[in-house]
Order: C-alpha cells, then sequence, then structure tokens
C-alpha cells in the first residue's frame, strides 16, 4: 500500500507541476491594466475659461519655437503657436496619431504562439501502477517574410497618412486665424481713420451752423451735413461692433476665451509679406506638390498599394511549427508537427480583388483632390492680380487727394479758400485712404488664400507641434467617484 500511494503521488505532482508551468506561463504575459480614466465636463470647461496667454507652458513653448521673449508679439505665428498648444481640434489629432502609431505597432507584431496544457488520468495502469500523461505543446506561427514587409509598410503609411490628416486640421486653424486678423487689422485702422473722419464732420457741420445762424448758407446745407455726421458715427459704431465680433473669433480660434485676448495685443506686421520673384508656374507646381490634403491622398494609395501585396501573400498556406513534450506513464515523449492554414478560398482571389478595387478607388480619390487645387489655383491666381491693380488704383486716388489736399492748404494760407472748404477736402482725402484700407485687407486676403492653396506659410520658418500632454484631461471628480 505504501508502495501504490507513493506512485500515485508522483503521477500527481507531475499533472500539478505541468498545470503550474501553464499558469506561470499564462501569467507572465498579463501585464496590469491601465488606471480608469474620468472626465469632468464642468472642470473641463473651468480649465478652459482659465486660460490666458500669460500661461508658463505656453510661454516656454513659444519661446523653444523661436518667439522673441519675453513678452511674445503676438503676431501671426505667435498667435498659430498658440492655437497649437491650445485649441482641443489639434490636440485630438495628435491623439488620432498616437493612436495610428499604437495600431502600426500591434500590426507589427508577429503572430502569437499557442500554447496547449495536455492532462490524462488513464483508468487501467499499462506501465507499472502510473495512471497519470501530463504534457505541453507550443504552436509557433511562421509568417512569410514578404507578408511581414508589406503589412510594416501598409501600417507606415497609414501613420504617415493620419499624421498628414493632422497638420491638415492646424493649418485650417491657421487660414481661421490669418481671416480673423486681417479683419481685425482692417477694422482697427478703418476705425482710427473714421474718428477722424467723425471730428471733421461734426466741425463741419458746426461751421455750418454758424453760417446758417449768420445768413451765409441754409438751412438744408447744414441739415444735410448733419445728416452726414449721423452716418459716421454710426459706422463707427458698426466698426466697434465688428472688432469686437473679430476679436471673439480669433479667440475662439486660439482655443481661449474672449476674455483673453486683453492681455495682448495682435500685430498686423507680417501680413503684407510674401516671396518677392515668383512666377505663377513657381506657385502653381508648389501646390501640386506640397498640399496637405494631396500628400495624405498619395500616403492612403500607398498603404492601400501595400495592402493588395498583402492579400497577395495570402495565396500560400500558412505553415505553424508545433513543438510538444508529453509524460506518458512514466514515458517522455517529445514531438515536432508542422500544420499548414490554406487560404480561405483558393487563391484568396476575393480579398485580393477587393484589395485592389480600395486601391482604385485611392487613386480616384487623388486625381479629384489634384483637380479641385487646380481650379483652386485659377481662382487664386485672378483674385492676386485683382488686389494688385486695386492697390495701385487706389495709391494714385490717395496720392491725388493729398496733392488737392496740400494745394488747397497753401490757398487757405493765402486767403484765397475758407476752412470749410478746407475741410471738405481733408474728407476726400481721407475717403481715399479707407479705399486704400479696403484695398490692403483685400490683399492681405489674397496673399492668405495663396498661403491655403499652398497649405503652408509664404515667410517664415517651419511650424511645428508642442509635445503631446500625456493626458489632457482634469483630474477625476472625487465626488463622482
Amino acid at each position: 500500500m505504501i508502495e501504490l500511494r507513493s506512485v500515485s503521488i508522483a503521477g500527481t505532482r507531475a499533472a500539478g507541476l505541468t498545470l503550474a508551468l501553464t499558469w506561470v506561463l499564462i501569467l507572465a504575459g498579463c501585464a496590469a491594466p491601465p488606471p480608469a480614466a474620468h472626465l469632468d465636463p464642468a472642470a473641463s470647461a473651468q480649465a478652459q475659461a482659465a486660460r490666458r496667454l500669460s500661461d508658463a507652458g505656453l510661454l516656454a513653448y513659444l519661446l523653444s519655437q523661436g518667439s522673441p521673449g519675453p513678452a511674445p508679439r503676438w503676431d501671426l505665428r505667435d498667435l498659430t503657436l498658440t492655437a497649437f498648444y491650445f485649441h482641443p481640434e489639434v490636440q485630438l489629432g495628435r491623439a488620432q496619431e498616437a493612436l495610428a502609431t499604437e495600431r502600426a505597432a500591434l500590426a507589427l507584431l508577429p503572430g502569437a504562439p499557442t500554447l496547449r496544457p495536455r492532462l490524462e488520468r488513464h483508468s487501467d495502469a499499462l506501465v507499472s501502477d502510473r495512471h497519470w500523461s501530463a504534457g505541453l505543446t507550443l504552436e509557433v506561427p511562421l509568417t512569410d517574410g514578404s507578408r511581414r514587409q508589406a503589412q510594416a509598410a501598409e501600417a507606415t503609411f497609414l501613420v504617415a497618412a493620419q499624421q498628414a490628416r493632422t497638420g491638415q486640421v492646424a493649418w485650417q486653424l491657421r487660414s481661421r486665424l490669418r481671416a480673423r486678423l486681417c479683419d481685425l487689422c482692417e477694422a482697427r485702422e478703418l476705425r482710427s481713420l473714421v474718428v477722424q473722419e467723425l471730428a471733421q464732420e461734426e466741425h463741419l457741420q458746426l461751421l455750418l451752423e454758424h453760417r446758417v445762424a449768420a445768413g451765409y448758407a441754409s438751412a438744408p446745407e447744414a441739415q444735410a451735413q448733419a445728416r452726414l455726421a449721423k452716418q459716421v458715427a454710426g459706422a463707427l459704431a458698426g466698426i466697434d461692433a465688428r472688432t469686437r465680433e473679430d476679436q471673439a473669433g480669433l479667440a475662439a480660434a486660439l482655443g481661449l476665451p474672449a476674455s483673453a485676448l486683453a492681455a495682448g495685443e495682435p500685430a498686423c506686421d507680417g501680413l503684407d509679406e510674401a516671396p518677392a520673384g515668383q512666377s505663377p508656374e513657381f506657385w502653381r507646381a508648389q501646390a501640386l506638390r506640397g498640399r496637405l490634403d494631396l500628400r495624405e491622398r498619395l500616403l492612403e494609395f500607398a498603404a492601400a498599394d501595400a495592402a493588395v501585396r498583402v492579400e497577395a501573400s495570402r495565396r500560400l498556406p500558412t505553415l505553424s511549427l508545433e513543438p510538444g513534450f508529453l509524460w506518458d506513464r512514466g514515458d517522455r515523449i517529445w514531438s515536432l508537427v508542422g500544420n499548414l492554414l490554406l487560404p480561405p478560398a483558393l487563391t484568396n482571389a476575393p480579398a485580393i480583388r477587393e484589395a485592389v478595387a480600395r486601391r482604385e478607388v485611392q487613386a480616384k480619390s487623388f486625381l479629384g483632390v489634384q483637380a479641385r487645387v487646380l481650379g483652386e489655383w485659377d481662382g487664386v491666381r485672378l483674385r492676386l492680380a485683382a488686389a494688385r491693380e486695386a492697390r495701385v488704383r487706389t495709391a494714385e486716388l490717395g496720392a491725388g487727394a493729398q496733392r488737392a489736399l496740400e494745394a488747397l492748404q497753401r490757398r487757405f494760407e493765402a486767403g484765397d479758400a475758407d476752412r470749410v472748404e478746407l475741410l471738405r477736402a481733408a474728407l476726400a482725402g481721407s475717403a481715399a485712404l479707407r479705399a486704400q484700407v479696403e484695398a490692403r485687407g483685400a490683399a492681405r486676403r489674397a496673399l492668405g488664400a495663396l498661403e491655403d492653396l499652398l497649405q503652408e506659410p509664404l515667410t517664415g520658418a517651419p511650424l511645428s507641434f508642442p509635445p503631446l500632454a500625456p493626458a489632457m484631461m482634469p483630474p477625476p471628480n472625487q465626488e463622482a467617484a
């Protein structure tokens, strides 16, 4: 009895060791789960409302990008970098980049081996008194090298395509920023002129009222002048409302509350800068070569082409090796098995045809975007030419009005003209200056349209994103938790 019991314990130990080894191998591949995440809408809204241009992290990021310190100039470049730092659309794009990178890393992992434990108990002991058999088999898939290369290429192209999409999001923010900044600068320039015009109109109204009282002018003339003064005052109120709206739009494009712009005055210089000496053919070729959406379509086409090669590689059977060990009631058995996994269809033709069709769709998508870019170029070219002509024309009108005002000033000083004539000439010159401001604003918008066509700044150093924070969210709500 003692001998039989000891043998039974030996078999039980072998089975226990097999199970223990299995669990050790399983647990060795298990990592600790990630911590739970929480979103607190009230806290995140409060954090966004508290954002300011004086944020220490923002200033450090601007300094790292070459912004002169300690106080930023808040020109278009600084404002663009501020939007990159704060705006949630850019942060979403960066998070999608990180997701695409993780997916690519997952796709490049080799096939996972399969561990199969085996435990048997026999009712009849054929060899001595041993009833137990225990063993392990490990299946290791062997992937074809060409398939791994194609999978790696597809994953790399998809990550790069997501980066191009994030770049487009960032560029759309810059485009909105430039448009709002152009509107804001034009409104500020117009306001200074209109304030001066209002003072001149009111002065002229006062002079005419004095003349009416003295019998040198008619009452309808003074009344007409009063209406003109009211119209200019209304125009000034409209410009103030437009300025507030432009400031709010600029803050929204930055990802900041409107109150945050009180700490900085946006700079308007640099909006008129453009590289000189470039021909229209150069800009056209640049647009067809460097646009982010064209780059995205090319990368998606390359990924689709790599997917065709992946499916084509699946025409061949997949090989896996299965080494194993079995302790069979005292006998040690080693084994090596080779498995062939056949494709779902004999040649995997349906999956290959689908991948080819997807590649063709991506090719047509690229050609469609290319045609749209060519159409946009024609419009931008005409817009630039019209803006240049308007600036030349208004500059000539302004110069003529200035010469007339100077001549009238000399006549006034000589006693050949009165102050009413001088004020009316000054108002005519102010109207010419307003036309110049509006023409300059149209030229700035035309340059912005050229930048949008190229999807890159016309001047200045390249722009780069700030490091992506690991968690762009407030701490969890303790009460909710």
